[in-house]
């Protein structure tokens, strides 16, 4: 009985789906191929593993089917999940060494092959921007003069009055912030100063709502603040002067005294020569 590749009408025709019968046994290989060529034309990979998944439930055991579940699309030759669709279809492979077997079979015992590997999550490493020194100076700056600042509130809300020790806190800090601060506050201290002395009819409006002892007591609070941090230096410790070892002279070995002889010189008379 010789297997034909028709349509639903009992015709072959190239453009509809493969429909295989059993008038023939045996089936040429270049048949198959032809059958391949439509599939591969017909359908792409997202219908495969579907179609092995049908199979196994209907042709194989289905203790592979969750097997299958677990494959990559893209490790899986398209061309056996054809087959599997041509055997559902009617295909009989008699051959048991047939070609199109063995690649059903590798998907039953390989299964590392096909499984899909685990995703490992690159964590994309944010590229670090570089903060130059004096960036960095003027950020720290900012956070030193916001707290000073918090003090300064709390001295007005709590009827000029603070526990704030300028002198302590001032110690925390670098010398070179030291000041960048006195400098920052010299304006309100002169601003300050100025409301004293009425210099400026404008400004001691702007201060009217402070009594005049309150206001004496803020000039001097920011005073404090201008002066000690203006004082801030640098604790340089002095090194102690290390004594240097003295160098044990080399033990030489005496000289011995020369004898009188050999200091004396024999004087001989030249005619002794001649």
């Amino acid at each position: 009985m010789q297997q034909r590749m028709v349509d639903a009408e009992g015709t072959y025709v190239f453009g509809t789906k493969p429909v295989w019968t059993d008038e023939e046994v045996h089936i040429e290989d270049a048949r198959i191929y032809k059958a391949i060529n439509w599939y591969s034309y017909k359908y792409d990979k997202s219908v495969v593993k579907s179609i092995l998944i049908e199979y196994f439930k209907e042709v194989e055991d289905e203790k592979y089917v969750n097997q299958i579940k677990t494959y990559d699309e893209n490790k899986i030759r398209s061309s056996v999940a054809w087959i599997c669709d041509m055997i559902l279809s009617g295909l009989v492979l008699v051959d048991p060494k047939s070609v199109f077997l063995n690649k059903i079979e590798d998907l039953k015992n390989n299964p590392k092959k096909f499984t899909k590997e685990l995703e490992i999550k690159k964590i994309d490493k944010k590229e670090v921007k570089k903060v130059s020194p004096m960036a960095r100076v003027r950020r720290f700056f900012t956070k030193i003069v916001s707290e000073i600042d918090q003090e300064i509130d709390d001295f007005i809300i709590n009827g000029y009055k603070t526990s704030f020790n300028v002198k302590k806190y001032s110690k925390t800090i670098k010398p070179i912030y030291g000041k960048m601060i006195s400098q920052h506050y010299q304006s309100l201290l002169t601003e300050l100063q100025s409301v004293v002395d009425r210099e400026d009819i404008e400004l001691v409006e702007s201060y009217s709502y402070m009594k005049r002892s309150e206001l004496r007591r803020f000039v001097k609070f920011i005073k404090e603040i201008v002066d000690i941090f203006g004082q801030v230096k640098n604790k340089r410790t002095k090194k102690k002067a290390t004594k240097r070892k003295r160098v044990a002279k080399e033990k030489t070995k005496p000289r011995k005294p020369k004898k009188q002889a050999d200091i004396q010189l024999k004087t001989v008379p030249i005619t002794d020569f001649m």
